[in-house]
């Protein structure tokens, strides 16, 4: 039976030397009755929809959903892949996916990326100020 070699999209052609050479050598280091691997090209998706969320950190929040769900079902997408806190007015802690999960205090340039984020809870004491979280998903 052959074998399925998946190869991503590579920008550099050291990178793509790299891998052709190692598909090489496993070709050529087979015996001819094991087949030919099937070779099959990937292209990586990229997000193409992005929220920022604005909180008034003026306003006492705990646990406070950002609604991140509710925009992501709307598009038609399951998680979030990638958020950033742009700015965090008055300070804020924050929990993600779930009310029961460890907090954190957010901090500026603060970055998730790889993960699978379903939802932000929200948590401040009122102190005046706008925090802003950017984050970015795939809808096909």
């Amino acid at each position: 039976m052959s074998e399925i070699l998946v190869l991503p999209i590579l920008n550099r052609l050291d990178a793509a030397i790299k891998k052709l050479t190692e598909i090489l050598d496993k070709l050529l280091g087979k015996p001819a009755e094991e087949g030919l691997p099937t070779i099959v090209v990937i292209k990586p998706e990229y997000n193409n929809r992005y929220q920022v969320f604005s909180i008034n950190t003026g306003v006492v929040h705990t646990d406070d959903s950002l609604g991140l769900k509710d925009i992501l079902t709307k598009h038609g997408a399951f998680y979030a892949s990638y958020m950033s806190v742009l700015a965090i007015g008055g300070g804020f802690s924050y929990k993600v996916n779930s009310k029961g999960n460890n907090s954190l205090t957010a901090s500026i340039g603060e970055e998730w990326s790889e993960f699978e984020i379903e939802e932000i809870f929200i948590t401040n004491a009122a102190v005046a100020g706008t925090a802003l979280i950017y984050v970015e998903w795939r809808a096909d």
